[in-house]
C-alpha cells in the first residue's frame, strides 16, 4: 500500500517535472524564432528553419525507428537475466545509425550543389546542406541516447537532452555573438546538436557499463531492423505531414517567404498549445 502510494507519488512528480521541461523548451524554441527572426530577418529565419528540418528528416530515416524500438525492447529486457540484452541493443543501434548517417552523409555532401540549386533554388543551400551532412549525424545520436535514457527511467535528463539544451545553446551563442551572418544559426544550432549528442552519449555510455552481460545475452542486428523500419517510415510520413510546407514554399517561393510562413506557424502553435490544455482538463469532464 505503501510502496503504490510511494511510487504513484514519484510518477506524479517525474510527469510535473517532465511537463515543465516541455513547457520550458517550446518557450526557448520560441525566443530562438524570435530572435532569429530579428537578427537575421526572415531570409535568415527560413534558413534556419530549413536546415532544422532537413536535420530532422535525415535523422528520422538514419535512425530507422531506432528510438522508438528501444522503449519497446528496454522494457522487454527489464529481468535480471536480461540487463546484458540492453548493453547489446545499445550498441547495435550505434553500429546501425553509424553505418547509415555515413552513408546519408556522404550522399548529401556530394548532391548538396545540384539540391541546393536546382531543387531549392538557392546557391546559398549548398553550404548549408554540406554543413547540415556534417551536424544530422550527431542529431540522429541524441535521438538514440535520450530515448534510451527515458527507458532507464533518466526522464528528467532525457527532457533535457531533447527538449531544453539545444534551444539554449543556441540562444547563448546568437546573443553573445556580434556575427551578423545569415549562416551564424545554422552554426549555433550545430553547436547545440554536437554538445547535446557528446553529453549524452557520456551519460548513456556511463549507464551501459554498469550493465552486467550475461550468457546468451546477444540481441541480433536482424530483429532490430525488421522492427525499426516500419517505425521509420510511420514517423517519417508523418513528419512530412506536418512539415513539408516548408520545402513546398521553398521550391516555389523564395527563402523569406520561408521564414514569414515558420513565424507564422511557431506563432500559431501557441493557440494549438493552449487548446491541447484545455481539452485536457475538460474532455474527461464531458465525457462523463
Amino acid at each position: 500500500m505503501i510502496r503504490d502510494l510511494l511510487g504513484r507519488k514519484g510518477l506524479a512528480r517525474q510527469s510535473i517535472v517532465v511537463m515543465i521541461l516541455k513547457g520550458l523548451g517550446m518557450l526557448l524554441g520560441y525566443a530562438v524564432t524570435i530572435l532569429i527572426s530579428r537578427q537575421f530577418g526572415p531570409v535568415g529565419l527560413g534558413i534556419y528553419s530549413v536546415s532544422y528540418t532537413t536535420i530532422i528528416v535525415f535523422a528520422h530515416v538514419a535512425s530507422l525507428g531506432l528510438p522508438v524500438a528501444i522503449l519497446r525492447y528496454m522494457g522487454q529486457f527489464s529481468g535480471a537475466d536480461d540487463l546484458g540484452k540492453r548493453k547489446a541493443l545499445y550498441y547495435n543501434a550505434l553500429k546501425i545509425i553509424f553505418l547509415i548517417s555515413l552513408v546519408l552523409s556522404c550522399a548529401l555532401f556530394a548532391f548538396a550543389k545540384d539540391i541546393g540549386t536546382n531543387l531549392l533554388g538557392d546557391p546559398y543551400y549548398s553550404r548549408v546542406l554540406r554543413w547540415i551532412a556534417l551536424t544530422a549525424p550527431f542529431f540522429t545520436l541524441n535521438l538514440i541516447n535520450v530515448e534510451f535514457l527515458r527507458a532507464l527511467n533518466r526522464i528528467t535528463l532525457s527532457e533535457i537532452f531533447r527538449t531544453v539544451f539545444i534551444s539554449s545553446s543556441i540562444l547563448l551563442i546568437l546573443y553573445v555573438s556580434d556575427e551578423s551572418s545569415q549562416f551564424l544559426p545554422v552554426i549555433a544550432l550545430s553547436v547545440g546538436i554536437l554538445g547535446a549528442a557528446l553529453l549524452s552519449t557520456g551519460r548513456s555510455l556511463s549507464e551501459v557499463w554498469k550493465l552486467k552481460a550475461a550468457k546468451g545475452s546477444e540481441f541480433p542486428i536482424k530483429e532490430i531492423l525488421n522492427t525499426g523500419t516500419p517505425l521509420m517510415l510511420v514517423a517519417l510520413g508523418a513528419y512530412f505531414l506536418g512539415n513539408i510546407s516548408v520545402y513546398l514554399i521553398q521550391i516555389f517561393e523564395d527563402t523569406r517567404q520561408v521564414g514569414i510562413f515558420s513565424l507564422s506557424l511557431k506563432l500559431s502553435l501557441l493557440i494549438n498549445f493552449a487548446l491541447i490544455a484545455i481539452t485536457t482538463v475538460i474532455a474527461p469532464k464531458m465525457s462523463g
